[in-house]
């Protein structure tokens, strides 16, 4: 008697196509993420020819340290018109998207959303979400609507945004967070709703995240008509009104710093890197 076969593994074609059927449930968009992730790897490794479980493991691209990132363009001035300006706030799943999104609105700007997915015990404040702008792969025909706007972009998404027309801009809120809290919190997410997600170990995920980060931030460098300013999530933490007045001067005037540094609960923060409790930001 041989050894018993192991069972196939889905290719990446089964793991995006289910990746895009849970983004049609608003509640499983982070369940979607990692079987993006997933794809992505198999998808890298069959390329390569690293196609055993094995070789997968053993030739896995090194970890980059995300903190090398800044996600800073050159400093830009303050639009001299807002109604003209797409302000996106985008980040990894579970980085604090939303709670930057609750700034900005807390602030005066107004969230381009379709209040269609519910708070939750993940984000008890809301999630600040449009349909439109997890599409924005197909289908970019909406960016206009969000002119004088914020809208929130998850981060492997950004590198379709079409060139901005007729005299928008695009001004990027990159939220940064350690990349063991995002992976945790997710864990925890997905956990608390009963369901297994993508069968990736945290490593494998981590590696996965870093180097989409490495080619968001190598978009974002290129892109003309981008300005961006990273935000870390610890930073907004301890010290909401030193970013909301980094915020301010970056999306321009009316912006309410005050209201802004208001709107953030620093109790949701339940994710750090030295103990793994419950789940935090999206």
């Amino acid at each position: 008697g041989g050894h018993a076969a192991h069972p196939a593994r889905p290719p990446p074609a089964a793991h995006r196509a289910l990746g895009r059927l849970l983004r049609r449930d608003r509640a499983r968009l982070g369940e979607a993420a990692l079987h993006t992730a997933q794809a992505n790897v198999l998808r890298d490794a069959k390329k390569k020819g690293r196609v055993t479980a094995a070789t997968r493991a053993e030739n896995e691209p090194k970890r980059i340290d995300p903190s090398s990132l800044t996600f800073t363009s050159a400093i830009a001035p303050a639009p001299s018109d807002r109604s003209r300006v797409i302000t996106i706030v985008s980040g990894l799943p579970r980085s604090g998207t939303s709670m930057m999104m609750q700034m900005l609105a807390a602030g005066g700007i107004a969230p381009h959303t379709d209040a269609q997915r519910e708070a939750d015990e993940d984000n008890p404040r809301g999630y600040f979400e449009h349909k439109q702008a997890t599409e924005l792969r197909s289908d970019a025909s909406w960016l206009p609507n969000a002119r004088g706007k914020v809208v929130k972009i998850v981060a492997h998404l950004l590198p379709h945004l079409p060139p901005p027309q007729n005299g928008d801009e695009y001004r990027v809120v990159f939220m940064h967070r350690d990349l063991d809290e995002v992976i945790a919190s997710q864990s925890a997410m997905l956990e608390r709703l009963g369901r297994q997600g993508a069968r990736l170990k945290a490593g494998q995920l981590s590696r996965v995240y870093s180097a989409q980060l490495v080619r968001v931030e190598e978009w974002l460098r290129r892109a003309r008509g981008v300005a961006t300013i990273g935000v870390r999530y610890a930073d907004v933490i301890a010290d909401p009104a030193a970013t909301a007045e980094r915020i301010s001067k970056f999306v321009g005037q009316p912006f309410d710093a005050g209201q802004a540094a208001a709107a953030v609960d620093s109790s949701l923060w339940r994710q750090r890197s030295e103990v793994v409790t419950a789940s935090s930001g999206s």
